[in-house]
């Protein structure tokens, strides 16, 4: 029995009667009493968990070790191998050009942009010139003025000959006529005088005309020079193929030496392959090959044009430029390939799918099935082809690889297309 009360603006609460307050004395409250142990497991239960357990164990190691999988196996047989290698490439040019600026200035126009088809001499470029045009119509009219001068100075040369030649001429016949006693000495010396008078004036004449070519000489080297200046403002292609690169915009202001455009000759393009350094001997100048751009499915027939004679040091590559048979119908510098060299053809080799191998802790090796079991084995590899590596080391011929890459030692196998009980995988 419980009594509620209820106390203004509060919620009502029961009160406990005195036989649940006893209740709450009770021995096995106070802790008087220990607690009923837990029930224990039963032993049938443990039994048939352990029975269950060694089932599904032997049942796993049967379909691991007794089931047989179907797996592809291949017979290695001496064969007529074509060595090939493969590597990295990127597409270059061995034409191009880098145009740069030859002077600081300011882009006022732009004659191509990149991806243009450009000839030889075609406009790339325009710079703000008005100060240097200016510059050019000044040194132009000291050129002319200076020439001016240089007429002048002949006219006045010319009127000093003459005059030098008239006076000498009357020299020599007033010097015969004193020794005829026609004329007096006094009119030889006035006749000298002038003589020597106009010989002055020539030698002055000279002089002015040598000094007025040499200020028309300068002059018209300051000209020339302006218009050179004038001529750099006008930035024209070197070469004729397509530009492929325009870092430069109108109203950019670049100093001297800075990148304008790139030009590249097409009909110059190659693919650079960085070789293995264990390739050097066996790459040749005229080997075929195959280049497989980055997203196409069509491969481009090419052949070695050049190979380099520097292995770079951290990578140990060399570079070889193999020439596409044709240009690529969509290309951009710098893409990457897959190049494939041929670099002969032997008989008699050993040689297995690429599929095949199977490396462990860095070491090459393959599986061979033999008598329905599969075992791991290293071998020791040469050269490789399209889907194919020569066996130099490690396997007799008519021995049999496996190509499956979930194999395990003493795994049971069959041949792919014969029956199975389990399948690898």
């Amino acid at each position: 029995m419980s009594i509620t009360v209820r106390e203004p603006g509060c919620r009502a609460a029961p009160v406990a009667d005195a036989s649940s307050r006893m209740a709450a004395h009770a021995p096995n409250a106070l802790g008087l009493i220990p607690p009923r142990p837990p029930a224990r497991p039963r032993r049938r239960s443990a039994a048939l968990a352990a029975i269950v357990a060694i089932a599904l164990t032997a049942g796993g190691l049967a379909m691991r070790f007794a089931l047989p999988h179907s797996v592809e196996q291949v017979p290695v047989l001496p064969q007529t191998f074509s060595a090939e290698v493969l590597a990295p490439a990127t597409l270059e040019a061995e034409r191009r050009a880098n145009i740069a600026m030859e002077r600081t200035g300011r882009i006022a126009a732009l004659g191509a942009a990149e991806g243009d088809v450009v000839a030889k001499g075609d406009v790339i470029a325009r710079l703000e010139a008005e100060d240097l045009a200016a510059e050019l119509e000044a040194a132009e009219a000291t050129e002319q003025a200076a020439q001016l001068g240089v007429t002048m100075a002949e006219a006045e040369k010319a009127r000093a000959d003459a005059t030098l030649s008239r006076v000498t001429g009357e020299e020599a016949r007033k010097r015969t006529l004193v020794t005829r006693g026609v004329v007096s000495t006094a009119g030889h010396e006035v006749a000298r005088a002038a003589l020597d008078e106009a010989a002055a004036d020539q030698t002055r004449a000279e002089a002015a005309l040598a000094r007025a070519r040499s200020d028309a000489d300068a002059a018209a080297a300051r000209t020339r020079v302006r218009r050179a200046q004038l001529s750099d403002t006008v930035i024209r292609a070197p070469i004729g193929g397509v530009l492929v690169e325009q870092p430069a915009n109108v109203g950019d202001t670049l100093s001297q030496g800075a990148p304008i455009a790139t030009i590249v000759d097409p009909k110059t393009l190659v693919f650079t392959a960085m070789l293995d350094e264990s390739a050097v001997q066996h790459v040749d100048v005229g080997q075929t090959a195959r280049i497989a751009p980055a997203g196409s499915g069509a491969p481009i027939a090419a052949r070695v044009v050049r190979i380099g004679r520097t292995v770079e040091e951290g990578t140990r590559e060399f570079a070889v430029d193999l020439a596409p048979e044709r240009v690529p119908a969509r290309w951009a510098m710098g893409e990457r390939a897959r190049a494939t060299v041929s670099t002969g053809t032997r008989s008699g080799v050993l040689a297995a799918p690429s599929g095949a191998l199977a490396p462990r802790d860095g070491v090459q090796g393959v599986w061979i099935a033999n008598q329905g079991r599969l075992s791991w084995r290293p071998v020791t590899l040469g050269d490789v082809t399209a889907g194919a590596v020569e066996i130099r080391e490690g396997i007799a011929p008519g021995e049999v690889v496996a190509l499956t890459d979930r194999a395990f030692e003493r795994m049971r196998v069959v041949p792919a297309d014969g029956p199975v009980a389990g399948r690898d995988g």
